[in-house]
């Protein structure tokens, strides 16, 4: 499943809710060091990611469900994208109906080079599609 897909399903979870006791879920993913572009490392994710922790942690949400992918944070896994995936498998596994999903992203956006023929391969792809 796509990284589109993984938020629909999350999306889809938190909008068709039975009424019960709903849990909220967090995956706090900052990005500071991107090793092929040295000039892009940055300071603020790795704090960013620490506060709103805290911050959750304070509005209720629960220890565990509260995962954090962030370089230079103590006990945070690695930012990486098959992680990133992994945790947001996990969160769909994980939550029911009714809960509700929070993603939260420091860093900066990028796209890695790519020949333009395999990313459009790519793209139809993801819709069932071939080329």
């Amino acid at each position: 499943m796509n990284v589109l897909g993984r938020f629909a399903v999350a999306f889809l979870l938190c909008v068709f809710a039975p009424p019960g006791h709903a849990e909220n879920h967090a995956l706090l993913v900052g990005v500071s060091n991107y090793p092929t572009l040295p000039a892009m490392s940055l300071y603020g994710p790795a704090n960013d990611v620490e506060l709103m922790r805290t911050v959750l942690l304070r509005k209720g949400f629960a220890a565990g469900n509260v995962q954090a992918l962030a370089d230079g944070v103590k006990g945070a896994g690695d930012p990486t994208r098959a992680s990133i995936l992994k945790a947001l498998d996990g969160i769909v596994a994980k939550a029911r109906a009714g809960d509700f999903v929070m993603l939260f992203f420091a860093g900066h956006g990028s796209q890695q080079p790519q020949d333009r023929a395999a990313e459009a391969v790519a793209q139809l792809s993801e819709f069932g599609l071939t080329a």
